[in-house]
């Protein structure tokens, strides 16, 4: 076992990591060994948990579930997960004979079983690509092909999963080659970007004096941030593995109260920075409405789209990218 890994206690994790293994531990009883070791990356622990509900939430009944889980987590040497996996295989009731052939990576008496086991093999060996064979099988034995689609779907998320500490290997784990990057440096590609779009702006964009008698309302900039901050802050609080409800009724009302605020100041500058009178005009309102609509749709399906490059078809994050990066160049 290697030692470059530290298994997390909620105490010890790093804060931003706290919740989510509280979250686990109220429902789970225990902190299992991968959340313990994730918990370093709270990024990648709160991704992981993510996805893991959304697999929970898929078509596929609770055994069927871990019998894909399982497959892949002995295919990929994962202890730890076989060791989680095996107790959640116990808590649903599941046969002593049936646990053991899924932790020694052998076939399933269970006909409808052993067919998800070996189809989930088949995904692993093909990256998705089954073939027609492999498929007919699945389907011939109940299942459907949203079904198939969810067991592919789980190949990228378990892989990645059992690729990382969890098993603390030495020599090519994702974790190992990515440490020295702190997460947030892939915002640093913007740097070059607002450089390059601040000089053609100074060598296109013609000049001018402005409105030195219109000063710049700093009180109203401030109470649209807090409008906006609350309201991202309360979708994200959320969105998370055990939201805290009263962060988010206090964000809620934070923002409620920049944006009344926001709205009540402008309506009494003489210069104000929005002015609301303006959307009377029913074409303006139709045209900024419009606007929001396709610009929520575009974002809507870009995300989508991602996930469903590397999650269902196996691409790699750079070739999702950059098809996502010509739907995003296509919609200007």
């Amino acid at each position: 076992m290697s030692t470059w890994f530290t298994d997390h206690t909620v105490e010890s994790a790093p804060p931003a990591a706290r919740r989510a293994m509280t979250g686990v531990r109220n429902e789970r009883g225990y902190v299992p060994a991968a959340v313990a070791r994730m918990a370093a990356s709270p990024q990648l622990l709160d991704g992981f948990l993510r996805l893991s509900k959304m697999f929970e939430g898929s078509t596929l009944d609770p055994l069927a579930r871990e019998v894909v889980v399982m497959a892949i987590a002995t295919r990929n040497d994962c202890h730890v997960c076989v060791a989680m996996h095996s107790a959640r295989l116990t808590g649903l009731g599941a046969e002593p004979d049936l646990i053991s052939a899924l932790r020694s990576a052998t076939p399933l008496r269970d006909t409808r079983l052993e067919t998800v086991r070996a189809f989930t093999l088949r995904v692993l060996d093909t990256a998705g690509a089954v073939g027609d064979e492999a498929l007919s099988e699945f389907l011939g034995n109940g299942f459907t092909p949203q079904q198939a689609l969810e067991v592919a779907r789980h190949r990228r998320l378990h892989d990645v999963h059992a690729r990382e500490p969890a098993d603390g290997s030495a020599g090519g784990r994702p974790a190992q080659r990515v440490q020295h990057f702190w997460w947030g440096s892939v915002f640093l590609l913007n740097i070059p970007v607002v450089l390059l779009a601040l000089a053609a702006t100074v060598a296109v964009v013609p000049g001018g004096s402005g409105h030195r008698d219109r000063p710049w309302d700093l009180i109203a900039s401030l109470q649209a941030m807090v409008a906006l901050a609350g309201l991202v802050y309360a979708v994200q609080e959320a969105a998370k593995p055990g939201p805290m409800p009263l962060a988010i009724v206090l964000a809620l009302l934070a923002a409620a109260a920049g944006a009344w605020a926001f709205a009540r100041r402008q309506r009494r500058q003489a210069y104000p920075l929005i002015d609301f009178s303006l959307f009377r005009n029913r074409s303006l309102l139709a045209g900024v409405i419009a606007a929001v609509l396709a610009m929520a749709a575009t974002v809507g399906i870009e995300l989508l789209l991602t996930q469903r490059l590397q999650l269902v078809m196996g691409l790699t994050p750079l070739h999702a990218g950059l098809i996502v990066t010509a739907f995003a160049a296509g919609s200007l």
